[in-house]
């Protein structure tokens, strides 16, 4: 199941998921009315990417919208900050030009207008490694078709789709990445690249037909 933006941000703030402390800043509401880009939030030294469209309507009503999630409530802002009826309060850290920054445990950052259809989330990035892990060709092609970096990585281990798939042995997703131009030789957190894994899959003892497809 999906875990939206909405209920991780949630939960890592009951974790004390946290930035560095900064004092809320004191705007006027009309500022804030119209359609907000949720790019990226940031905590414990880690950005994650986003994409979240948010409308703040001038009769106090919000729209958030993160792919096939919905929902709408109403806002104020107040002392306390930007207050979200069904999430809860939010400290407004700035606003210059058409940036926002607010707090709910990590640092979440936005820009004025639409999320574009050339970004992608932290959970597309999870999504299009999990195609690549299970051997699953059709999420591979639907994310390739919409614009990702077929070398983009991940947040935690700093994977590759490519070192995902020899880490799974699984060679037809190999062959696909490889095709759109994936690089082998990237490494990630362990300073290991698609290849080592082949070698030595734990999973599976070894991948020859990976090891054969990424030596060449």
């Amino acid at each position: 199941m999906r875990i939206t933006t909405l209920a991780a941000g949630l939960l890592l703030a009951g974790m004390g998921f946290s930035s560095v402390a900064a004092e809320a800043v004191a705007v006027d509401k009309a500022a804030l009315v119209g359609d907000w880009c949720f790019y990226e939030q940031e905590g414990f030294g880690s950005k994650l990417p986003e994409k979240i469209d948010i409308n703040l309507a001038a009769d106090g009503n919000y729209t958030w919208v993160e792919s096939a999630f919905k929902q709408t409530g109403e806002w104020e802002l107040d002392t306390d900050g930007l207050y979200l009826a069904k999430v809860g309060n939010h400290k407004l850290l700035s606003l210059n030009a058409d940036l926002l920054e607010l707090k709910r445990g990590s640092v979440m950052r936005f820009k004025k207008g639409v999320c574009g259809d050339d970004m992608f989330s932290s959970q597309d990035i999870t999504e299009f490694h999990n195609g690549a892990a299970m051997g699953k060709l059709a999420p591979l092609e639907e994310f390739v078709n919409k614009g990702i970096d077929i070398n983009i990585q991940d947040w935690n281990k700093m994977d590759t789709a490519l070192i995902q798939a020899a880490k799974f042995c699984q060679t037809e997703a190999g062959k696909y990445l490889l095709a759109q131009g994936a690089d082998k030789s990237i490494k990630n957190g362990d300073e290991k690249v698609a290849l080592d894994y082949a070698k030595a899959s734990s999973f599976h003892n070894g991948c020859d037909e990976m090891v054969s497809l990424l030596a060449d």
